[in-house]
Formats: structure tokens, sequence, C-alpha cells
């Protein structure tokens, strides 16, 4: 059963507490939301948490905190970490439930 660290958004399977943090265990996903939901493997660092729109959940993510995992984990420049999540993550439509990628607005809450 997957479940979700509401401390640190890490995503595990079958465990009481966060392997990550050590957090008593969150919700199990299928009680969180009642459909599934796409993750982007790779990018669990980066996971704001999930957003409803209409009939529809999905997974929200960082954008910025995506390309610096592709920096730091894959040795990409940034140049080349941006046009990897353009090409390859962003434009990759898995249906209605693709994660969506976001970028925080400045001096915003």
């Amino acid at each position: 059963m997957s479940r979700i660290c509401f401390e640190c958004n890490h995503r595990y399977e079958g465990e009481l507490s966060c392997p990550q943090c050590g957090i008593a265990a969150g919700e199990p996903m299928d009680k969180v939301v009642d459909e599934p939901i796409l993750f982007a493997d790779g990018f669990e660092l980066a996971l704001i948490g999930t957003a409803r729109q209409f009939n529809r959940t999905f997974a929200i993510y960082n954008y910025q905190k995506c390309v610096e995992i592709l920096m730091n984990r894959d040795g990409m420049d940034n140049l080349g970490a941006e046009q990897f999540m353009e090409y390859n993550v962003i434009g990759a439509y898995h249906g209605p439930h693709t994660p969506a990628f976001v970028a925080p607005i400045e001096g915003m809450h």
C-alpha cells in the first residue's frame, strides 16, 4: 500500500513510518484520494501535494526543484535540465491524471 509522508512528501510502500524522515505514517494514498494519481518517478523531493480540478486529481510538483534534482542527480547543467523537463517530463501526457509542474511566484504566500 502506497503512503505519502506529509512531513517530507516522500512516497513509500507499506512501512508504518517514513523511511526518509522517521515520521509516523501518513494516510494511505487510497484514503487520501479516491482515484488513481500518477507520480513522476525520481522527483519525490519536489512533490508539493495533490490538486483537484473538475473530476480529476493529480500530483503537483515544484518545477524548479525538479530542475535542481536533474542537475544534482544526473549531472545536467541548468539549460539541459530545463530542456529535459520541457520535452520529456512536461511534454509527456499520460491521461487526465498527468502530474502538473508549477513555478511558484516569488513574494507570494
